[in-house]
């Protein structure tokens, strides 16, 4: 019997070298495809994750292909994460490049090259039901889980996944690499900003992009409290580097891209109960009007209950049982139903 082909994302990180490990020894015909997304000067690592890709694939002694999506990469995402900092919101850049660059083009290589399957390292799971309907699902272990990051999928691309490491710890799949031999065993977790590397994005908008404009930081009062240079210097929450002295700890509550100001207050003043999200994507079914689901607002937050107060084809509002610390425009709301992902959306309002 022939064996099934799978194209595998290659990162040149442990996870997703330990995921072509497990499909090549399940009996695939594993293909290692990595995808070449900025130049250097974006971010001076980007040769250093080509070789180890290169190096784990020959260690695995599987078939390595490399696609130069610079281009196309700069006008989505980077475009994308460069325009939403622009206009007082923070995005996540991960969630979109996920389903439009990273998926789409494993999922269209694929067809090309004659592959049943793509597979990806990510720690989710996909189980078919009734119908031939698939559904994501929340990894075995809750602290590795990234579905938030890949909610944008659709029924097409996850008839043809397989994520293998969705039921695998990390120190799991950490003493799986070292025990074959996959050098990059002991490689860190990645936890920014692919394209910016372990700089503060703040740097890349000056040193890249050429941004920053001198305003206001203003109380929520409308008093004047100093001054910055650039409203993409801070996010929704943020504490840290306001440069202001105040009786009390100041966070930032709001950016008027607008005006050019920065609006700060007591943390307090970031608990919300309300939210309402647009660019929406539902894996199959969508949340129902006055039921209860569980909402996440950004990658490391808890799920919290809440009901569904409002849904149409481009809008959702979502009402919290308690309220929320910095709900924050431009991040993604996802709503999940137990351990199964519905779907989400890019919040645009939060109050």
């Amino acid at each position: 019997m022939k064996s099934k082909k799978v194209i595998v994302a290659i990162s040149g990180g442990v996870d997703s070298s330990v995921a072509a490990l497990l499909l090549k020894e399940k009996g695939y015909k594993v293909i290692g495809l990595t995808l070449k997304l900025y130049p250097k000067y974006y971010n001076p690592s980007v040769d250093i994750q080509l070789k180890d890709a290169e190096d784990v694939c020959k260690t695995l002694k599987i078939e390595h292909k490399v696609i130069d999506l610079q281009d196309t990469f700069r006008k989505k995402i980077i475009d994308y994460f460069r325009n939403e900092y622009v206009n007082g919101h923070t995005p996540n850049p991960c969630t979109l490049c996920n389903r439009i660059i990273k998926f789409e083009t494993l999922v269209k290589y694929a067809e090309e090259v004659g592959a049943q399957y793509i597979a990806t390292g990510h720690y989710a799971k996909i189980e078919k039901e009734e119908k031939d309907i698939f559904y994501l699902k929340t990894a075995s272990y809750k602290e590795r889980d990234q579905t938030y990051f890949i909610y944008r999928l659709n029924q097409k691309i996850l008839e043809k996944t397989i994520l293998p490491l969705g039921h695998l710890s990390k120190n799991e799949v950490r003493v799986i690499a070292k025990n074959m031999g996959i050098h990059v065993h002991k490689k860190g977790d990645s936890h920014e900003i692919c394209f910016i590397g372990d700089r503060d994005y703040r740097s890349f908008f000056r040193r890249v992009e050429g941004l920053g404009k001198r305003g206001r930081i203003l109380f929520k009062d409308g008093t004047i409290l100093g001054y910055h240079n650039g409203v993409f210097d801070y996010t929704i929450g943020q504490r840290r580097g306001l440069g202001i002295s105040y009786p009390d700890p100041l966070y930032v509550l709001k950016l008027d891209s607008k005006n050019n100001d920065v609006i700060v207050g007591l943390r307090e003043d970031l608990m919300h109960r309300e939210l309402i999200a647009q660019d929406l994507n539902w894996i199959y079914d969508k949340p129902k009007k006055g039921k209860r689901y569980l909402v996440k607002i950004r990658s490391i937050h808890t799920p919290a209950p809440a009901v569904i107060s409002e849904i149409s084809d481009n809008h959702i509002k979502i009402v919290f049982d308690n309220p929320q610390w910095a709900i924050t425009v431009g991040q993604s709301a996802v709503v999940y139903k137990d351990d199964v992902v519905l779907g989400g959306g890019i919040i645009t309002y939060g109050g």
